[in-house]
């Protein structure tokens, strides 16, 4: 995820990139802040480079289920 020049090869002609990488574990953030910051933000960074030089349109960014934490219940349990 670092290597933007690795990344620009890859995205040539793309027309959208979804975002899905990161690391995950908030107890391991807390232990690790200085890793987390280096492969989500500088991550994030690195293919937010590579999309702008590589001509990409469109980024699609997700999260992950650990944004809400823990739960009983999905917040999504009653979509339908």
């Amino acid at each position: 995820m670092r290597d933007v020049p690795k990344l620009w090869t890859l995205l040539r002609g793309a027309d959208c990139v979804y975002h899905l990488a990161a690391r995950v574990s908030v107890p391991e953030s807390v232990l690790y802040p200085v890793e987390y910051n280096a492969v989500n933000v500088g991550g994030t960074v690195s293919l937010m480079t590579a999309v702008r030089d590589a001509g990409v349109k469109r980024v699609i960014l997700t999260s992950s289920g650990a944004a809400y934490g823990s739960r009983k219940r999905s917040p999504c349990a009653r979509m339908r």
